[in-house]
């Protein structure tokens, strides 16, 4: 290439540009292989956070809310979840002071 800016001067600049990108890319390209090296992912940990992410997505079919909202669905289940639980005992409760007072 630098025998193209040789011949044509107007080129120079551009293979300038283009050098210094080469340079970035090879810098970048380095830094990302550090970062692979890095992180070393285990591959059962890939597989668990793939499961867990594919049960998320079922989730979000399921109710069929954005993901944002999962979190707040669940909380507002186990909620609700918990009333009826207290209800169901309430219900018991007042069961058998009907049954003890017939």
């Amino acid at each position: 290439m630098t025998d193209l800016g040789a011949m044509d001067k107007k080129l120079s600049g551009l293979l300038e540009m283009l050098e210094e990108a080469s340079i970035q890319i090879t810098e970048a390209s380095d830094d990302l292989r550090h970062y692979v090296d890095y992180m070393d992912l285990d591959p059962n940990r890939l597989h668990e956070l793939e499961q867990h992410l594919s049960r998320q997505i079922n989730l979000v079919r399921k109710y069929h809310v954005i993901p944002e909202e999962l979190l707040q669905l669940h909380q507002q289940l186990q909620d609700e979840k918990q009333l009826l639980s207290q209800q169901e005992h309430d219900h018991e409760h007042l069961s058998k002071a009907v049954t003890l007072h017939h």
